[in-house]
């Protein structure tokens, strides 16, 4: 198979980042969702890469990433005897991983973790076949108490200055300078985001903050 080899130039200033370019978040400071953010931020990314004096601006924030939903029927719950919370303490014991307690042996102190095999935890369905004590000491079958859905989302949502924000990296093109780049950059969010794209703010960091 054939290599693929990026190269990048120098940060601007030494010890502000280990490549070169420029980093900026978008920020949402209106109600819009993550998937209008990240519509946003692709139609920025495109907007700058029009310009000559830029170069593999993208974003790296997306909303569309596979996710499963729990619908909860909480009144269900409660006419079973089942805590709220010893279906969430169920769920996470077997999909992720519980703290128990620590213990001290050897002059050390260790923490004790539970989490399901992942033979038991690998797919959506499995979900199927976890139960939960009420308070009457039955056990009943979560799926008596919640459905899980297939939906989509962000894996990860980043805040800057408080609000939700998607980051955006990009460059210079050949022949232009990083304070070039930062210009037009600036020229993009001023032309896009308006109107209904007026909610949006960028927000400079790392150098290209400490540039400006």
């Amino acid at each position: 198979p054939e290599a693929l080899i990026l190269s990048f130039n120098p940060p601007p200033i030494s010890g502000m980042s280990n490549t070169g370019g420029f980093e900026m978040f978008l920020q949402n400071r209106g109600s819009g969702s993550s998937k209008d953010l990240a519509h946003v931020a692709q139609l920025m990314a495109t907007e700058a890469n029009k310009h000559p004096q830029l170069a593999g601006v993208t974003s790296t924030f997306s909303a569309n990433v596979p996710q499963l939903y729990v619908d909860l029927n909480r009144e269900q719950a409660k006419i079973l005897g089942v805590s709220i919370s010893s279906v969430f303490s169920a769920m996470q014991g077997t999909f992720g991983t519980q703290y128990i307690n620590d213990f001290n042996l050897y002059g050390r102190t260790f923490k004790v973790v539970t989490q399901s095999e992942s033979e038991y935890r690998a797919r959506a369905d499995h979900f199927n076949e976890l139960y939960v004590r009420s308070d009457k000491g039955d056990m009943i079958p979560l799926t008596a108490i919640a459905n899980i859905e297939y939906t989509e989302g962000p894996d990860l949502i980043n805040r800057f200055n408080i609000f939700p924000a998607a980051k955006i990296v990009g460059g210079p093109a050949e022949g232009f300078s990083s304070g070039q780049a930062l210009a037009a950059m600036q020229e993009t969010a001023k032309n896009l985001l308006v109107n209904e794209y007026a909610d949006y703010k960028i927000a400079w960091t790392g150098s290209a903050y400490q540039e400006i």
